[in-house]
């Protein structure tokens, strides 16, 4: 498992209007490498989300803790539907900011 951002190239490619999130944010994705489908084994990209409404139901993601965007109502965690495969090709690093923690 890997955490990168998807080339924006990925995203022109795909025509719309299509299922794939936006990535004007540089999104951060997990990566699971060799997950096997039709026996074969491909990369899938699970995008960290901080703003899954309500009403979606629990088994569709799994929850993370809520971070500073996630509005009231709302929950934060790796989006399940959105998962789709990927080429290695179009990995880019992520890059974390780092904060100061106060305590």
């Amino acid at each position: 498992m890997r955490i990168v951002s998807i080339s924006n190239d990925l995203f022109v490619k795909c025509s719309k209007p299509n299922e794939l999130l936006e990535n004007t944010n540089r999104r951060p994705y997990v990566i699971i490498l060799k997950l096997k489908y039709r026996n074969k084994n491909y990369d899938f990209a699970l995008p960290f989300r901080s703003n899954i409404t309500g009403t979606v139901p629990s088994e569709l993601y799994y929850s993370l803790p809520p971070s500073s965007k996630t509005k009231s109502g709302n929950k934060a965690g790796l989006h399940l539907i959105k998962m789709f495969p990927v080429d290695k090709k179009y990995f880019e690093k992520f890059y974390i900011k780092k904060t100061r923690l106060t305590i």
